[in-house]
């Protein structure tokens, strides 16, 4: 920094002897306005923040179970696309034909994405709402491990769909569609 201001005050004190001070002054708006480019802009954080509600239903194991769920996906990592946390926010209700169970918790990850597009998930802490009253043989069955166990690993597709949201791959089948927030 002390190096940019020794060559701005030199490069000035050449313009005040030249009488060149209007383009100077705009190669220096100009050196500017790169270097804020690349400073700023270049690194700025990228962030996936949306909403999905689901409607599932379960055929097999049996007893058939109807799932309904609503999942807030808040990421954001930098623009390297390296060691970014997120939060996934999930709201569900399932029902057996005779039992009704519900979820809602919140969960902190850790993910890395690589040049593909996919995000790589560890689930680092997760809170369990007093609401949240599945079983846990009944969660091992309907719920993914990343909502569901601490140091889960999981691996996810996340792909721009134009303006209004993204898909979420498991490998390349699509599981559902969320709208940007």
């Amino acid at each position: 920094m002390v190096m940019l201001e020794v060559i701005v005050n030199h490069i000035i004190g050449l313009a005040m002897k030249t009488k060149i001070i209007i383009p100077l002054v705009i190669l220096i708006c100009a050196i500017l306005a790169v270097a804020y480019y690349f400073l700023y802009l270049d690194n700025k954080t990228e962030t996936i923040s949306c909403e999905s509600k689901l409607y599932f239903k379960f055929f097999v194991p049996k007893p058939e179970v109807v799932a309904n769920y609503n999942i807030i996906i808040n990421l954001k990592g930098d623009s390297d696309k390296d060691d970014g946390r997120g939060k996934f926010s999930i709201t569900a209700n399932f029902y057996d034909g005779m039992n009704k169970y519900f979820i809602r918790r919140d969960v902190i990850a850790s993910y890395q994405v690589d040049d593909n597009g996919l995000y790589f998930f560890k689930t680092l802490y997760i809170n369990k709402y007093a609401r949240d009253t599945i079983p846990e043989n009944v969660e091992k069955r309907l719920v993914p491990d990343v909502f569901a166990k601490i140091n889960s690993l999981s691996g996810y597709t996340i792909r721009p769909a134009g303006k209004q949201g993204y898909f979420i791959y498991e490998t390349d089948i699509p599981v559902f569609y969320c709208n940007r927030l």
